[in-house]
């Protein structure tokens, strides 16, 4: 039987003191600390990684509420449920990008914009 020697504070950050199972994830937190973190708007989460961040507003803010109006906020788990939605804006209303100056008169159009020309200003 071989047995390894490992020490109990090998992985634990020197700035904070906290406590993690592998050097990879010490050195990821420890960015935390040197660099310029990306912070969630939903809660005290964050992280030096741009992709985490998208992944963690998506997974704990956002599961169960993929869609949502760009012209009032509210959320809903499906594209039906926005559609309804988008009907009880008036008809005659042109739609407004809230990031630049694009215009429709089809709500979905917008969302697909707003999807696909914003998505990074989104989670900001």
């Amino acid at each position: 039987m071989i047995l390894k020697h490992k020490c109990a504070d090998s992985n634990v950050c020197l700035v904070c003191k906290e406590s993690f199972s592998t050097n990879i994830l010490l050195i990821e937190h420890a960015k935390l600390h040197e660099e310029d973190p990306y912070f969630c708007k939903y809660c005290d989460y964050k992280t030096v990684i741009f992709k985490n961040l998208s992944q963690h507003i998506a997974d704990t803010h956002f599961r169960d509420h993929l869609y949502w109006c760009e012209q009032c906020d509210v959320q809903f788990s499906s594209s039906s449920e926005l559609y309804l939605h988008f009907q009880e804006h008036s008809c005659d209303e042109q739609y407004l990008c809230q990031f630049c100056e694009h215009e429709t008169n089809d709500p979905e159009d917008l969302h697909s914009h707003v999807v696909n020309e914003h998505a990074c200003k989104l989670i900001k």
